[in-house]
């Protein structure tokens, strides 16, 4: 079996309707379920997101963890300003495991591929 290779500029706009997405969830009225709870669903969207942006991306990895941390803080910050929505140093934090999972998983693949195994 062959493996599908999808190219950067798909990655980027799957990453691009993403990041509008999670904006536009985290900026309306919470009234959809969060199988889990609210800190794994923070955790799942900041990982997905951070895969897409490895694929759009490869390398180096450290801007792009950055930027996605910018980006949950940025969340944080526009809640705190919106009263139906609450700001949470722990969902940022909860951003931050997901970033962390996503790309210790690129890296752990990375050295497995280099390996040889």
């Amino acid at each position: 079996m062959q493996a599908v290779l999808i190219s950067p500029r798909t990655y980027q706009l799957l990453l691009a309707l993403a990041v509008l997405a999670t904006a536009m969830l985290a900026i309306t009225k919470s009234s959809y379920p969060q199988p889990g709870g609210d800190k794994v669903m923070h955790s799942l969207a900041f990982f997905v997101l951070s895969l897409l942006a490895f694929g759009a991306w490869r390398r180096p990895l450290w801007p792009q963890m950055l930027a996605l941390a910018g980006y949950g803080a940025l969340i944080e910050v526009v809640q705190w300003y919106l009263s139906y929505r609450e700001a949470s140093i722990r969902d940022w934090s909860a951003d931050l495991v997901g970033i962390g999972l996503a790309y210790l998983l690129v890296a752990l693949v990375s050295k497995w591929r280099r390996s040889g195994s």
